[in-house]
């Protein structure tokens, strides 16, 4: 009991601890308001001129770093349909969804068995091709062995028929010399015609040679036109092995596609199947047609962005990029949140619809956490901030139209009076400001100085002003 009532005196002793802190300090700032009324009214009792109150801040050093926050959309690395490019029925489905496959992987078996056939009729076309061919060897063997025996018997003629000529020559020189004799009387006319006998038979033995010379070389030429037959038929032998060669490869790859495989490489998972064993399977090309598996690379993902117009000029490749998933813990975010990311590509083509530009960051995915389709948000750093500028509250500025001109100033605090200063902007966000020049003839904003904060409509240039400051914070990112 003792020891309640000790703790409700603590308690009411604290809450008015409270009570009194607060009674002084609004004493302090009704203090501060009397001491700023006095005044004014001090200067208005003694003829001088009105003194506004006026709340003031810093111009802080540095300009706005340029970043741009959009939606973004975290995709697989790669996408793959995997259709079906034979027809048959399903024979076997070795993976199912949120199954993990390899590269080369068989991921299902097509039962097409005409396609065997065509295969085997494909091999068997070209054992024939290859048979052929060694028989076209054989016939070129056999026919340049005819024709060296042509070219022999060529030899063997021309032989024949210069004895033959030389025989002719003796026996004319013999039926000289007999007829000579005779015409002396030293031998008998029998002997001169039985020698004309031998010259006659030796000019025909002659005539024949020459003429067997004639038909050898015409059948050397005949030879030789059947090795080059013989040469043309193994030329179209080896050309019908090509021929069947390229109907079996051609076979092969339709059988080959009754195997489905993987051809993504990294960690790769079936994401969708469509068809069950014993579906009847149609190419994919003929029609609406489903894919029969659909794969996802995930050991690394595509963050995609659409950057609009406003921002497309400043974005590149190299810019920093900071991103959150909404449907990760803040443990998992953090990583995200480093500044180790960067964007990997961009389009360089808007979209005519959108006008948006294509952004692709790529991001590791060791821990699987990432899936294909989360939704974040991604804040993309497109320019740093300028360091020869400074940035002041957007309610500080004070646009006007001037001679058909649009002008912006804002107040600065010199001497206890409002100084009024022409500006130049680069990124206003609707909070803060970038003032990048000020002022004519070196009358520059500079860092630090009071500017006004929302100036009122009876502020006006040279104005007695009392400053009451305010704090600001740091300048957010645009």
């Amino acid at each position: 009991m003792k020891a309640q009532k000790h703790r409700l005196r603590t308690v009411v002793a604290s809450l008015t601890g409270l009570g009194l802190v607060a009674v002084v300090l609004l004493g302090i700032v009704l203090y501060a308001n009397r001491i700023g009324e006095a005044r004014a009214d001090d200067g208005r009792e003694h003829g001088g001129p009105e003194v506004l109150t006026v709340t003031v801040v810093e111009a802080e050093p540095g300009g706005i770093e340029r970043t741009t926050t959009q939606p973004g959309t975290m995709r697989a690395f790669e996408h793959v349909e995997l259709y079906a490019k034979v027809s048959g029925y399903l024979k076997e489905q070795n993976v199912d969804i949120g199954s993990e496959v390899k590269k080369g992987q068989v991921l299902a078996r097509i039962d097409a068995p005409e396609l065997q056939k065509d295969r085997d009729h494909a091999v068997a076309a070209l054992e024939h091709a290859r048979a052929q061919k060694a028989q076209m060897e054989a016939h070129l063997t056999a026919a340049r062995a005819d024709l060296e025996t042509a070219k022999l018997v060529v030899g063997q003629k021309e032989a024949e028929s210069r004895r033959a000529a030389s025989n002719l020559r003796y026996r004319l020189k013999a039926f000289e010399r007999i007829r000579t004799l005779l015409k002396e009387s030293s031998v008998s006319a029998k002997l001169v015609d039985e020698e004309y006998d031998r010259k006659d038979a030796a000019r025909a033995w002659k005539d024949a040679a020459e003429l067997g010379v004639g038909t050898a070389r015409a059948d050397v030429k005949t030879r030789e036109a059947k090795v080059a037959q013989a040469q043309a038929d193994l030329k179209a032998a080896v050309a019908n092995i090509d021929v069947a060669q390229a109907a079996l490869d051609r076979a092969e790859l339709f059988v080959g596609f009754t195997s489905i495989k993987s051809r993504l490489s990294g960690l790769v998972m079936v994401t969708d199947r469509n068809y069950h064993n014993e579906d009847y399977i149609r190419p994919g090309d003929r029609g609406a047609q489903k894919p029969l598996l659909v794969l996802q690379r995930r050991d690394k993902m595509r963050l995609i962005v659409q950057v609009p117009d406003v921002d497309v000029p400043y974005c590149n490749p190299g810019d920093e990029v900071r991103f959150t998933i909404g449907t990760l813990p803040p443990e998992e975010n953090r990583e995200f949140l480093s500044g180790k990311y960067k964007v990997s590509r961009i389009s360089y083509s808007q979209s005519q619809k959108s006008r948006t530009m294509r952004v692709e960051v790529d991001v590791p995915n060791p821990r699987r956490n990432l899936r294909d389709g989360m939704y974040g948000e991604v804040t993309i750093r497109l320019d740093p901030a300028r360091k020869d500028a400074v940035h002041v509250p957007s309610a500080a500025l004070r646009r006007v139209e001037e001679e058909g001109q649009k002008r912006v100033y804002l107040f600065v605090v010199r001497e206890g009076k409002a100084h009024r200063l022409e500006v130049k902007l680069g990124i206003d966000n609707g909070n803060v400001a970038e003032v990048l020049t000020g002022g004519e003839a070196g009358d520059r904003l500079r860092a630090r100085e009071l500017v006004i904060d929302h100036p009122s409509a009876d502020l006006q240039e040279g104005s007695v002003v009392h400053a009451v400051r305010k704090k600001q914070g740091r300048a957010p990112a645009h």
